[in-house]
Formats: C-alpha cells, structure tokens, sequence
C-alpha cells in the first residue's frame, strides 16, 4: 500500500513504520520527526470505543494515529497550527486509508470555538514543553513551535484543556519532570485534577519526563508510577 502512496511524499520526506497494524507515518528528518515521547503518552492514554477524543499540539499526527490503532475511538481530531506539520500528518491519513481520524490547520485557543465547549471525553497533548529563551536566534528553528512556548504555552494548553473536556472529562499529557509545579499550577486554576503521575527515566538517569492523568472536576488523591525506558 506504501509503495503505491509515494507520489504523496515531498522533498526530504520518508514513510517511517509505526510497528503497528502495517502504519507508515510521513517523517522530514530535517525538520521534524516525532520523538519517543509521543508513543509513552499514546500508551499511557485510556480511551474507550465511545470516547470523543482530541489531541492538541497534534504535530505530525503521530498520537492521533497511535491512538486510533490501539484504541478505535468513535471520534479523533487533531489540533495543530503549523501548516506543515498539518499537511504532513493529512498526507499520513491518506497513506493509511485513515477516515475517521481529522486534523485542523487551527491555533488550539480557537479550539473551543471550532469543536464546541464541553464536548470532549478524552483529551492527549504532547505540547512545546520550554518558554522561549532570550537567545532564541540561536535555535534550530525546527524546534520552535514544537518544543519550545513560541506558539503557546501550558497555561493556554490547560485553560482550553478545560473548556473542551466535559465534566469528569480526562487530558492526558507529557511534560518535563524538571516543570512539573508550572503544570500542577496550571491545572489546579483550570480546576483539573491530578489523578496519575508517571515518572519516566532513561536508565539509571534523573527523571526527564512525567505523563500525567487529569480529571476535570475530580478530587484528591495522586497514583504515583515510575517507568525505565
């Protein structure tokens, strides 16, 4: 089926094999691929068959697709404002004979208004995870909107977070451990509520990244976890 889907492919593009159900995913090398991250937070979702499920800062697809596969979800959208990034994971959908999943070309503070407010049951982020430093000149520009908060930021990511999500509405999100106040802040004030923490390590290394649970309107009370990759 790939090899009939070649003509989809740009320069400097590749089909990449996600190692499961015979996806292929559209990859740029030079500009961007996804990083391990995106598949321990595809992982650690849970997501039903009935779930509404929508995924911010959606990059090149690769969640939403990963989530797809494993999952069947009644609904996906994906949500990401780089017009190239989007295009790339649109292409990805055709590749596959991919229907039911669909990406927008939106800034996701206009989310609410695109997919309404408090429609959601499920929502995965994987978001820019750094503010943007003053020596910004000096960054490879590959990674602005997607690692660094050129675009946005994990205050905004939270507060739309809470307008889509209905009431006892689950995100599910990857961020740096080293930033885990800012986030637990910022869920706090969008009145998301942690439910599970896992701390992921990469061998015998200090704690670099968290995936973690939250439940809109839900109470006390944090299942903490630890994974070695």
């Amino acid at each position: 089926m790939i090899e009939n889907a070649q003509e989809l492919l740009k320069k400097g593009e590749i089909f990449d094999d996600l190692q499961l159900n015979d996806i292929y995913i559209i990859q740029n090398r030079s500009k961007y691929c996804f990083s391990v991250d995106s598949v321990l937070l595809a992982n650690f979702a849970k997501i039903g068959h009935k779930d509404y499920v929508v995924d911010l800062c959606s990059g090149s697809g690769v969640v939403s697709i990963l989530c797809h596969e494993k999952y069947h979800p009644k609904r996906i959208v994906g949500v990401e404002i780089d017009k190239e990034l989007w295009d790339m994971s649109t292409r990805t959908l055709q590749a596959n004979n991919i229907n039911d999943v669909e990406f927008l070309n939106i800034d996701l503070k206009n989310s609410p208004d695109k997919l309404g407010c408090g429609k959601v049951d499920k929502i995965v982020c994987n978001p820019p995870y750094y503010p943007l430093p003053n020596n910004v000149e000096n960054i490879n520009k590959k990674y602005l909107s997607t690692k660094y908060e050129q675009k946005t930021n994990i205050d905004e990511v939270m507060t739309v977070c809470a307008k889509l999500l209905k009431n006892s509405g689950k995100l599910f999100i990857s961020f740096p451990a080293e930033r885990l106040q800012i986030l637990l802040s910022c869920a706090n004030k969008n009145n998301l509520a942690c439910k599970t923490i896992k701390f992921v390590c990469a061998g015998d290394k200090d704690c670099h990244l968290i995936l973690a649970e939250f439940f809109k309107g839900g109470g006390e009370g944090v299942k903490i976890s630890f994974e070695t990759i």
